[in-house]
């Protein structure tokens, strides 16, 4: 998994998902080492219901959102979400 961003006390993560089934894009988002949720890359939203990542995240999110997608790619070239 590599670290594509770091913001404040967040990481967002992406990782190698090949292999894995109906994997879309989506990076992990952990707060200081734990594990909150994971984000469509392509819409920015948690994958979980119920979570709300802060606004100032998500502007963030939304600022890196090329870089984020690029390393999807660079990780998962055979993956198409």
């Amino acid at each position: 998994m590599t670290r594509v961003l770091r913001f404040k006390n967040f990481g967002v993560y992406v990782a190698d998902a090949r292999g894995e089934p109906h994997q879309m894009p989506h990076a992990h988002i952990k707060e200081r080492g734990r594990g909150i949720c994971s984000v469509n890359l392509f819409t920015l939203t948690p994958l979980q219901r119920g979570i709300e990542l802060p606004a100032e995240l998500v502007k963030e999110l939304k600022d890196h959102q090329p870089e984020l997608l690029e390393e999807w790619e660079r990780l998962n070239p055979d993956e198409r979400g």
